[in-house]
Protein backbone atom coordinates (compact mmCIF):
# COMPACT_ATOMS: atom_id res chain seq x y z
CA UNK A 1 0.00 0.00 0.00
CA UNK A 2 1.27 3.02 -0.81
CA UNK A 3 0.72 6.44 0.72
CA UNK A 4 1.31 9.87 -0.29
CA UNK A 5 3.90 12.22 0.62
CA UNK A 6 1.59 14.54 2.49
CA UNK A 7 0.08 11.78 4.44
CA UNK A 8 3.21 10.82 5.37
CA UNK A 9 4.45 13.64 6.72
CA UNK A 10 0.94 14.54 8.72
CA UNK A 11 1.35 11.03 10.35
CA UNK A 12 4.54 11.74 11.30
CA UNK A 13 4.11 15.05 12.50
CA UNK A 14 1.65 13.19 14.46
CA UNK A 15 3.27 10.55 15.84
CA UNK A 16 6.04 13.26 16.70
CA UNK A 17 3.53 15.02 18.72
CA UNK A 18 2.49 11.86 20.47
CA UNK A 19 5.95 10.59 21.13
CA UNK A 20 6.84 14.20 22.84
CA UNK A 21 3.68 14.43 25.18
CA UNK A 22 4.59 10.80 26.59
CA UNK A 23 8.17 11.76 26.92
CA UNK A 24 7.05 15.02 28.78
CA UNK A 25 5.12 13.59 31.07
CA UNK A 26 1.83 13.98 29.75
CA UNK A 27 1.96 17.49 31.30
CA UNK A 28 -0.29 19.00 29.04
CA UNK A 29 -2.75 16.72 29.58
CA UNK A 30 -2.51 16.83 33.34
CA UNK A 31 -2.97 20.62 32.96
CA UNK A 32 -6.17 20.24 31.43
CA UNK A 33 -7.53 17.66 33.60
CA UNK A 34 -6.40 17.61 36.92
CA UNK A 35 -7.14 14.87 38.89
CA UNK A 36 -9.41 15.40 41.94
CA UNK A 37 -7.57 15.16 45.36
CA UNK A 38 -10.26 16.66 47.93
CA UNK A 39 -13.59 16.81 48.73
CA UNK A 40 -15.27 20.57 48.22
CA UNK A 41 -18.78 21.81 49.22
CA UNK A 42 -20.43 23.64 46.64
CA UNK A 43 -23.88 25.73 47.70
CA UNK A 44 -27.00 23.80 45.72
CA UNK A 45 -29.73 26.34 47.20
CA UNK A 46 -32.17 26.31 50.46
CA UNK A 47 -29.24 26.00 52.84
CA UNK A 48 -28.43 22.98 51.46
CA UNK A 49 -24.71 22.23 50.24
CA UNK A 50 -23.34 19.89 47.74
CA UNK A 51 -19.74 17.55 48.18
CA UNK A 52 -18.25 16.06 45.89
CA UNK A 53 -14.45 15.16 44.95
CA UNK A 54 -12.39 18.30 43.41
CA UNK A 55 -9.15 19.81 43.57
CA UNK A 56 -7.35 22.94 44.79
CA UNK A 57 -6.72 25.60 42.66
CA UNK A 58 -4.65 29.23 43.49
CA UNK A 59 -8.22 30.41 42.61
CA UNK A 60 -10.32 28.31 44.82
CA UNK A 61 -11.51 24.69 44.20
CA UNK A 62 -13.28 23.43 41.13
CA UNK A 63 -15.19 20.14 40.69
CA UNK A 64 -14.34 19.43 37.07
CA UNK A 65 -11.86 16.87 37.86
CA UNK A 66 -11.09 13.14 37.21
CA UNK A 67 -10.63 10.04 39.30
CA UNK A 68 -9.27 6.76 37.72
CA UNK A 69 -7.80 3.43 38.75
CA UNK A 70 -5.17 4.21 40.58
CA UNK A 71 -5.79 7.02 42.67
CA UNK A 72 -6.10 7.02 46.62
CA UNK A 73 -7.27 10.03 48.47
CA UNK A 74 -10.53 11.46 50.12
CA UNK A 75 -12.12 12.12 46.80
CA UNK A 76 -12.03 8.44 46.45
CA UNK A 77 -13.32 7.74 49.35
CA UNK A 78 -16.29 9.95 49.23
CA UNK A 79 -16.85 8.99 45.75
CA UNK A 80 -17.13 5.43 47.29
CA UNK A 81 -19.14 6.48 49.80
CA UNK A 82 -21.64 8.14 47.48
CA UNK A 83 -21.86 5.01 45.40
CA UNK A 84 -22.51 3.03 49.18
CA UNK A 85 -25.34 4.97 49.81
CA UNK A 86 -27.04 6.53 46.48
CA UNK A 87 -26.85 3.48 44.64
CA UNK A 88 -27.47 1.28 47.76
CA UNK A 89 -24.57 -0.53 47.02
CA UNK A 90 -23.44 -2.19 49.98
CA UNK A 91 -20.85 -4.47 48.46
CA UNK A 92 -18.37 -1.65 47.86
CA UNK A 93 -15.13 -1.26 49.52
CA UNK A 94 -14.74 2.32 51.12
CA UNK A 95 -11.17 2.20 51.27
CA UNK A 96 -10.53 5.45 49.84
CA UNK A 97 -8.82 3.30 46.80
CA UNK A 98 -9.40 3.79 43.13
CA UNK A 99 -9.31 -0.20 42.32
CA UNK A 100 -10.91 -1.98 39.58
CA UNK A 101 -13.98 -2.40 42.06
CA UNK A 102 -14.28 1.15 41.93
CA UNK A 103 -13.99 1.48 38.44
CA UNK A 104 -16.93 -1.54 37.81
CA UNK A 105 -19.04 0.44 39.95
CA UNK A 106 -18.68 3.95 38.07
CA UNK A 107 -18.81 1.89 35.14
CA UNK A 108 -22.47 0.76 36.42
CA UNK A 109 -23.23 4.34 37.58
CA UNK A 110 -22.48 5.47 33.91
CA UNK A 111 -24.46 3.06 32.43
CA UNK A 112 -27.45 3.93 34.39
CA UNK A 113 -27.42 7.41 33.70
CA UNK A 114 -26.49 6.94 30.21
CA UNK A 115 -23.55 8.38 30.22
CA UNK A 116 -20.16 7.54 28.20
CA UNK A 117 -18.60 3.83 29.95
CA UNK A 118 -15.28 4.88 30.57
CA UNK A 119 -14.72 3.70 33.99
CA UNK A 120 -13.46 7.06 35.20
CA UNK A 121 -14.85 9.78 36.77
CA UNK A 122 -15.21 13.09 35.41
CA UNK A 123 -17.21 16.30 35.46
CA UNK A 124 -19.91 14.47 33.10
CA UNK A 125 -20.43 11.58 35.59
CA UNK A 126 -20.20 14.08 38.24
CA UNK A 127 -23.43 15.85 36.77
CA UNK A 128 -25.45 13.21 36.10
CA UNK A 129 -24.97 10.88 39.07
CA UNK A 130 -26.70 11.16 42.63
CA UNK A 131 -25.32 12.84 45.79
CA UNK A 132 -26.62 13.15 48.96
CA UNK A 133 -26.91 17.17 50.40
CA UNK A 134 -25.82 18.32 53.86
CA UNK A 135 -27.81 21.52 55.49
CA UNK A 136 -25.16 23.10 58.08
CA UNK A 137 -28.18 24.93 59.77
CA UNK A 138 -29.78 21.76 60.72
CA UNK A 139 -27.36 19.73 60.97
CA UNK A 140 -27.97 16.93 58.63
CA UNK A 141 -27.93 15.18 55.57
CA UNK A 142 -30.76 14.63 53.04
CA UNK A 143 -31.94 11.21 53.19
CA UNK A 144 -33.16 11.56 49.54
CA UNK A 145 -29.98 11.49 46.53
CA UNK A 146 -30.48 14.50 44.33
CA UNK A 147 -28.77 15.45 41.20
CA UNK A 148 -26.68 18.53 40.68
CA UNK A 149 -28.24 19.29 37.16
Amino acid sequence: MRIGRKLAAILLATAGAAVSLVATGGTAQAAATPNCTTVKSQYVGNGWYLNSPAYNATSGSHFNCYLELGDHNSAVTWLQKTIQYCYDDPEIVVDGVYGTQTRTKVRAVQAKHHVSVTGIYGPITRSAMYWRIYNPTLHRWSEQCYSPV
